[in-house]
């Protein structure tokens, strides 16, 4: 029926939630959970331990390891429950890990040259925006392995430095 995140460290430590991220923990509310065999993420087989499982709910981490953007497109963002002589398959958004920056190709780039921002998750980025809020929408260019993205520098970012914001 839905799906919660859960993080005992957040101020709202069990919330409702349309997408989660690899290595988050999440708890799906439902029915007939009792005597499940085998959870597929994404294609992929992940592990649960049954001690977490009871007729109504199920605890699971999202593994590192699950496929997102390279999965297959018909395994893509759904979540395969199967027991002996049934399986279901309910559709809710996966996403690679919170993306993060380590370093930038140049600290200086004159409009227009291409720069490359380094770290991980760098996957599926839709929006970076440079100091003095420029914000750029297209021409992102991800790596496959989300290791780092390209852009151009857009005008109008002073040369007095400031923080990117990558989504």
């Amino acid at each position: 029926n839905s799906v919660y995140l859960e993080d005992a460290s957040s101020s709202v430590k069990d919330r409702l939630v349309t997408f989660a991220r690899l290595g988050s923990l999440i708890r799906i509310e439902g029915s007939g959970f009792k005597g499940l065999k085998k959870v597929y993420i994404n294609g992929y087989d992940t592990y649960f331990n049954p001690n977490y499982v009871t007729e109504n709910n199920l605890i699971i981490n999202i593994s590192g390891k699950t496929p997102t953007i390279e999965a297959d497109s018909t395994l893509r963002n759904t979540i395969r429950f199967v027991k002996d002589g049934t399986e279901f398959t309910y559709t809710f958004q996966i996403r690679s890990s919170a993306p993060n920056i380590s370093g930038i190709s140049n600290t200086l780039p004159a409009v227009g040259d291409t720069i490359t921002i380094y770290g991980s998750g760098l996957v599926e980025i839709q929006k970076i925006t440079f100091p003095d809020s420029v914000v750029v929408t297209t021409g992102i260019v991800s790596s496959k392995t989300g290791s780092y993205c390209k852009v151009a520098m857009p005008a109008g970012v002073s040369t007095n430095g400031g923080a990117i914001l990558v989504e």
